[in-house]
């Protein structure tokens, strides 16, 4: 799924987790993951062929272990969602 083990992504998850006890900081986590379903819709739509749902789930996933792995790097969480996407749409 990405270049990251089952074991890191099960770690960067926790940590996720953890976060998302402080109200705030979930509401802020929450946020910057929506903007990152925000700006990837357009780049799945103008994708041709259409890709298949099984694609656009591993893509999401991909962009989820991403975002993940930036939190728990200590980025903000505009920075990771910018990562996120990135790591789908490319720089």
């Amino acid at each position: 799924m990405t270049e990251f083990s089952k074991q890191e992504l099960d770690a960067a998850i926790a940590h996720m987790r953890d976060l998302g006890r402080d109200p705030v900081k979930l509401a802020q986590m929450q946020a910057a993951w929506s903007t990152v379903c925000d700006r990837l819709e357009p780049h799945y739509s103008a994708m041709r062929p259409k890709p298949k749902s099984y694609e656009v789930h591993h893509m999401n996933e991909t962009a989820r272990a991403r975002f993940a792995y930036a939190i728990v790097a200590g980025h903000d969480f505009a920075k990771c969602a910018d990562l996120a996407v990135e790591r789908i749409v490319g720089a």
